[in-house]
């Protein structure tokens, strides 16, 4: 199966509510500066470091989905 999927430069709101609040459920991809690939997807959590995420999006590594992702997404076994 193939997935394609648009994504486009995160900006400060696509990964915090406000100065205090990360967005969390968020799904991001990080830009490797050596290769300037996409890699993850990864997803906002409480384990995530804030200090971390303000370093990449300085960096302009942290890309997001173009278009919203529906979170209600169920596995299905099959």
């Amino acid at each position: 199966m193939i997935i394609t999927l648009e994504t486009r430069l995160a900006d400060r709101s696509d990964i915090a509510e406000d100065a205090k609040n990360l967005r969390y459920g968020q799904l991001f991809f990080l830009k490797s500066i050596k290769t300037g690939k996409l890699e993850g997807p990864y997803q906002i959590s409480h384990f995530t470091d804030k200090e971390d995420l303000a370093k990449w999006l300085k960096l302009n590594m942290i890309w997001v989905p173009k278009h919203p992702i529906e979170n209600n997404v169920l596995m299905v076994d099959g």
